[in-house]
């Protein structure tokens, strides 16, 4: 029997490992859900390191600073 569980409401088990590694990054980049965060893990093959710093450069703030400081320009 596989312990593990449903990610927000899809059909997707999981087992614990990969459940405390999306624990693990949730704790580092938080405003990210856990399906977010379980999709970036299988797109880099199951990473930890690389889907946190996917993640982490995905956040708005980043974005908008890159934005503004063009407009600077």
């Amino acid at each position: 029997m596989v312990s593990g569980s449903r990610i927000e409401g899809g059909t997707q088990i999981l087992s614990a490992q990969v459940r405390n590694t999306i624990q693990s990054i949730k704790e580092i980049v938080k405003n990210h859900s856990d399906a977010e965060i379980y999709v970036t893990l299988k797109e880099t093959n199951m990473d930890p390191d690389e889907t946190a710093q996917k993640l982490l450069n995905q956040d708005p703030f980043h974005d908008v600073r890159r934005k503004r400081d063009k407009r600077n320009e």
